[in-house]
């Protein structure tokens, strides 16, 4: 008996020696980073971590990803290029990274490793089975879908109101929801938590996801922003310094915990950069098969790196994705085989093990055609793309640029796009099945110069190896016959309590986890004094009404009095009605009697025509009226109308697009005194800033004091001709100007009002009126258009009829426009992200939001105050 005892210790001693031997693995990967955004590359980006990490590492400079998401993190888990496992964007409920394959956290679960998934899934989650936790991992924290905000799982920070898509191993992560105030900051202390709790004795695997440098572009925390002039812009460059800062803080924790000696870290962007990233000197971005959506930035680093390898760049071998699996399987001693039969053929594993040709062991290429995407294929020096449009390049402060010799023939018809989710044509159709591009990536690693033509057979020849590469069938869903081991879950979202989740579970689903306890309430702050009373001698009362037409003001008051007051302190209106639900104020004028001043619109002149004189959808006393230039509309209003004289062909500056009479002369502002001490911040802005200042007073007071510029501030035209009026008589008394256009000027079903290029244009000649005028040490914020719903729904009318796809457009001009004025490298503009703020919280959804009026662009009292928190957030940031 004692002697099996003793050998019973030596044995267990001996296996925990081995693991203790075997290497550790941590691979980060991070979304839509582009192939100049960090100092892998681009030695001024501000990503010291990373500049580090690769002066110990291999900068791996043809690592191949596929040219957008969910493919290339499928490929990484299972080892399969995916051409094979399908080149879909995987939804939720979806078995696109099939369950009858094991990926590589099972593997390395035979090795006896602790594994653990931190961010960013997008891999398809059919059944509960599907979840990393029930497939090898014995952590996981993260979200389901291919995108979202960057705070509270894209939702409510009250885990239990509204939708989220946050996930913690066995269910909705209600838990940790409201510890999310930036994502990359909770998945960092995850990873760096681990790696302080593991036991040494056993191997460890960390899979971190980042979700930076993803859409929404949004800041992060005001206190961890920085300036970095050197960048071509704020926002993103704070982005991508975060993603650094992180990565920095979990090698620092597994250094501390002494498992970095024995580490391999694997980094790579999942694709080609997109939005504000740049992929200079490369053709193209994300979606794309050129270079720039498929060719990653990436490294490998730790102590596993060979020491006569480290601070070099290895430009020869390829290497994809697809290879991790068979060799961090190989490296941890497991067999990396994984044969299933799929649809009546036996299925293997596309990867090979990297590991010898990287440490230069074996200098052979370890398999011979790499499909870089569905259209894309390389050969050694040679590539071959079968779609692809012209696209762009980048210069190195991401301007999209084509240089002259860099054009591709269009073709002059393109073949239809099959089979994925994402279009790979950005452009002209340059190459396509009958006619594929061939490229000599030795000497033109930029695809500039089209060999096709040259080398017919060799362009044939590697088209159809490409075309080879099929999908093994129909991945979306398990068969009927495992479905049938699994219940159905009728209505995910309302099982998994508003999160994202499984549409099949095995057995009952799993409670989820308690919600954290509520923070006990802060006493009431002492009543404050009542609101001053204007008398409302010419206006009436209606309770709880929604008036119909376009002459409306939405604000928010206590109680009926306050918004009686409201009423009577603005000259155009006569009816006013409260709502007791939400607090909301609605003030209603008179057609032909609306004024600049109140802010309010008419709604008798529904329909425009860009001639002049047209009467269409006015009354007899009425008429449509266009300046010469189409950008002005102006109503002939009735006789007696005060405005009336001033509204004439070639003048009346209209901030609404209606027929409403604008008179030329513009309101100045004449600002109260100045609090001594205090911050001065003036916003200009249209009715939705009109309804976030209240609450961003509060949220910046004692320390600020805050100004709202004039009524409803409008258009860009009605912006361009007053706002230096706006500006006061003292605008050296701003520290923070902060400006919205973007409602005003955006298309109706029936016209548009501004065009896009004079949008930008007057913007711009905003900006620079401001720029001029206030102090050098001000600050500017520009703050974007939050979005619009496109169709009424059943409980309301939908008006004024602005199209929510007309919102991004006009955002994404202003972005541009910011972008241009940034790189002069004097006054910078930050970016405050109101659309990202209700994207995040509403979703789709917008139009049946709990915090929007659906009747038009406005907001309740919860959305005004969290639309004005988040201006005042900004605001701090700025200073």
């Amino acid at each position: 008996f004692h002697r099996k005892m003793q050998l019973a210790i030596i044995v267990v001693a001996t296996a925990a020696t081995a693991d203790a031997a075997k290497p550790n693995f941590l691979t980060v990967l991070a979304d839509d980073l582009g192939w100049w955004d960090t100092s892998v590359h681009n030695p001024i980006s501000p990503t010291p971590a990373m500049t580090g990490l690769v002066a110990e590492g291999i900068i791996l400079d043809r690592h191949y990803v596929f040219r957008y998401c969910s493919p290339t993190r499928r490929a990484f888990l299972s080892g399969r290029f995916p051409n094979h496992i399908t080149v879909t964007q995987a939804p939720t409920c979806s078995n696109y990274l099939p369950i009858e394959f094991s990926i590589l956290s099972e593997k390395l679960q035979l090795a006896n490793y602790t594994s653990h998934f931190i961010g960013k899934g997008h891999l398809g989650y059919q059944t509960t089975d599907h979840l990393p936790i029930n497939r090898g991992f014995s952590s996981h924290v993260g979200y389901l879908g291919g995108a979202e905000g960057y705070t509270y799982g894209s939702g409510s920070p009250n885990p239990t109101q509204g939708s989220h898509d946050m996930w913690h191993d066995h269910g909705p992560g209600i838990d940790i929801v409201p510890e999310i105030f930036y994502s990359a900051n909770f998945y960092t202390e995850r990873a760096v938590a681990i790696a302080a709790q593991h036991d040494a004795s056993q191997p460890l695997w960390t899979h971190l996801t980042y979700q930076n440098v993803h859409s929404p572009y949004v800041s992060p925390p005001d206190w961890e922003c920085h300036a970095f002039p050197e960048m071509w812009d704020k926002t993103f460059a704070n982005m991508v310094h975060m993603l650094d800062d992180g990565i920095g803080n979990v090698t620092a924790a597994w250094k501390a915990a002494g498992l970095w000696d024995n580490t391999l870290m694997i980094f790579s962007a999942d694709n080609g950069g997109i939005g504000p990233a740049n992929n200079h000197p490369l053709r193209g971005h994300k979606h794309d098969a050129w270079e720039g959506g498929t060719r990653a930035t990436a490294f490998i680093a730790g102590g596993l790196v060979p020491a006569s390898l480290r601070g070099t760049v290895n430009n020869v071998s390829i290497v994809s994705i697809v290879d991790w699996y068979a060799t961090l399987s190989t490296l941890a001693g497991v067999d990396p085989r994984d044969d299933v039969v799929f649809n009546g053929l036996l299925r293997s594993i596309d990867g090979v093990d990297v590991w010898p040709m990287l440490t230069g062991v074996n200098a052979t290429q370890p398999r011979t055609y790499t499909p870089t995407s569905d259209y894309g294929l390389v050969w050694g020096k040679w590539k071959v793309v079968t779609l692809g449009g012209q696209s762009n390049y980048y210069d190195l402060n991401s301007s999209h640029i084509n240089p002259p010799g860099t054009l591709l023939p269009c073709l002059s018809h393109t073949q239809p796009y099959k089979g994925g989710t994402d279009s790979p044509v950005s452009g002209c159709p340059v190459c396509n099945a009958t006619m594929p591009c061939l490229f000599d990536l030795s000497v033109d690693p930029t695809e500039t110069t089209n060999l096709a033509s040259q080398n017919p057979q060799l362009t044939s020849q590697l088209a159809g190896i490409l075309n080879s590469f099929q999908p093994y069938g129909n991945l979306s869903s398990l068969n009927q016959t495992m479905l049938a081991q699994y219940t159905k879950i009728a209505n995910p979202k309302e099982t998994w309590r508003g999160y994202a989740g499984p549409c099949y579970s095995r057995g009952p689903v799993p409670p989820s986890p308690p919600s954290p306890p509520s923070p006990p309430s802060p006493p009431p702050p002492p009543p404050g004094p009542p609101p001053p009373v204007v008398p409302c001698t010419n206006c009436t009362f209606e309770q709880d009404v929604h008036y119909p037409g376009g002459d409306m003001e939405h604000a928010h008051a206590a109680n009926a009095t306050e918004c009686c007051s409201i009423c009577g302190s603005l000259p155009g209106c006569v009816k006013y009605a409260f709502s007791t639900q939400d607090g909301t104020c609605t003030l209603k004028s008179t057609a032909g009697k609306a004024s600049h001043a109140s802010g309010f619109i008419s709604g008798s002149c529904s329909k425009e025509t860009s001639e002049a004189g047209v009467t269409q959808g006015c009354t007899a006393d009425e008429q449509c009226l266009n300046r010469t230039d189409g950008a002005f509309r102006c109503l002939k209003a009735a006789p007696g109308d005060p405005n009336a004289a001033a509204c004439t062909l070639d003048q009346g500056y209209n901030m609404t697009g209606f027929c409403t009479c604008q008179p030329e002369a513009c309101v100045p502002l004449v600002p109260p005194p100045a609090t001594s001490g205090a911050s001065q911040v003036l916003i200009i802005g249209d009715s939705v800033s009109l309804g976030y200042t209240r609450s961003a007073t509060a949220a910046l007071a004692p320390g600020h004091q805050v100004v709202h510029a004039p009524g409803n501030n409008g258009n860009v035209n009605w912006g361009d001709h007053c706002v230096e009026g706006w500006l006061g008589t003292s605008p050296s008394r701003w520290d923070v100007i902060t400006t919205n256009f973007g409602l005003h000027d955006l298309a109706y079903p029936d016209n548009e009002h501004i065009a896009v290029d004079t949008y930008s244009t007057l913007l711009t000649r905003i900006w620079e009126k401001i720029d001029a005028a206030i102090p050098k040490t001000a600050h500017m914020i520009w703050v974007t258009t939050t979005p619009v719903p496109t169709n009424p729904n059943a409980s309301c009318v939908l008006i004024p009829g602005r199209i929510e796809v007309d919102v991004e457009r006009y955002n994404t001009a202003a972005a541009t426009a910011l972008a241009a004025w940034n790189r002069r490298g004097e006054r910078q503009i930050s970016t405050c992200d109101l659309h990202a703020v209700i994207i995040s919280y509403c979703g789709a959804g917008y139009a049946s939001c709990n915090i929007t009026q659906c009747a038009g662009p406005h907001f309740s009292k919860e959305g005004f105050d969290m639309l004005g928190e988040a201006v005042a957030k900004c605001v701090s940031a700025a200073q």
